[in-house]
């Protein structure tokens, strides 16, 4: 994909590997360096074991363009219930379209746009065409205030970065706090009584999470981060 260089590949051979050679001509010349870039067109290539050099067999290259990133609107509301799927960017007509969340190792991990979304998640799209995949495009949903989640429903964390506990305190009584990870999925449940709550998430590995908090108006979730 792209006017880039070739990755070389090992193949294996016996106890050791073999490394290819690309020529661009059948006999003679030099083997390209490899860092060079390819068009499309006709090459030649062989294997080498660092001593021994086989034939040369022909091969025909398809550079294929890198498309550019989606586009559209980079902080979308949305409703309850609404997933992945609800979130609105552009593509390239033929294009396949993937979507990500950054874990907390800071690396893009998959999900299913049918992954519900989560208020403040911020999620990653990216377009394939010919197999080659573009750059990812950021967008930052946030809920809907107006459509079933109230100011009532409104709450404070304390501290965050949190070690063990996790301290939630309320405009109203809380009918039940969860703890969910980047892709949405629960990890914590605990009901609740009360405009106060400490939840232990001690046993939660270091990195970014939601809590979300019910009660009878409504949800409401924040981000907060796990020492």
């Amino acid at each position: 994909c792209g006017n880039t260089a070739f990755n070389m590949v090992n193949v294996p051979a016996g106890d050791g590997f073999y490394s290819p050679l690309f020529y661009d001509q059948a006999t003679g010349g030099s083997a390209l360096n490899a860092d060079s870039e390819f068009t499309t067109g006709v090459y030649y290539i062989s294997f080498t074991d660092g001593i021994c050099e086989s034939g040369r067999d022909m091969v025909t290259l398809t550079v294929n363009d890198i498309p550019g990133a989606p586009t559209g609107t980079a902080s979308q509301m949305f409703n309850t219930g609404e997933t992945v799927a609800n979130l609105e960017i552009t593509v390239e007509g033929g294009a396949t379209i993937t979507w990500y969340v950054m874990d907390g190792s800071m690396q893009l991990v998959e999900v299913d746009p049918s992954t519900a979304l989560t208020n403040g998640g911020e999620y990653y799209a990216t377009q394939t065409l010919n197999g080659c995949e573009s750059e990812p495009f950021m967008v930052t949903a946030t809920e809907n205030l107006g459509t079933g989640i109230h100011a009532g429903a409104q709450f404070t964390i304390y501290p965050n970065p949190a070690g063990s506990m996790l301290n939630l305190t309320a405009k109203g009584s809380i009918d039940s706090v969860s703890i969910l990870n980047l892709l949405g999925q629960e990890l914590i449940s605990v009901k609740a009584l009360g405009n106060t709550v400490s939840v232990n998430v001690d046993a939660l590995q270091h990195g970014t999470y939601f809590v979300r908090v019910q009660n009878s108006n409504g949800t409401s979730s924040v981000k907060f981060i796990k020492e």
